[in-house]
């Protein structure tokens, strides 16, 4: 048995989807054992869809000079899953909103 690439797995899929052929009609015509069919069919229909998302882009935001002195403190702002902020003073309101119209493009 030779093992096949994703690309054939995929073709062979999507040949069989569009064959109008039952499962076991189509491996046997095939010459490709039933289950392994399935299991390729099954994980085509499970996987997750896959959809393009822009890249990620570096967004500078500029902080008043005024606000470098306000009150100290640490600050951890946990933007998303793979994104968290560390800051070692509290920032000023206005540049925490600067930042969420800048992440939220």
């Amino acid at each position: 048995m030779k093992r096949r690439t994703k690309a054939e797995r995929e073709a062979m899929v999507a040949a069989y989807e569009a064959s109008g052929l039952t499962q076991a009609a189509f491996a046997r015509k095939h010459r490709v054992k039933l289950g392994t069919l399935q299991g390729w069919v099954y994980r085509a229909r499970h996987a997750p869809k896959m959809t393009e998302q822009p890249a990620p882009t570096f967004v500078e935001v500029q902080r008043p000079a005024a606000a470098a002195t306000q009150t100290a403190g640490h600050v951890v702002v946990h933007v998303s899953e793979h994104l968290v902020m560390e800051l070692d003073e509290v920032p000023a309101a206005s540049w925490v909103a600067e930042l969420a119209r800048a992440l939220s493009c």
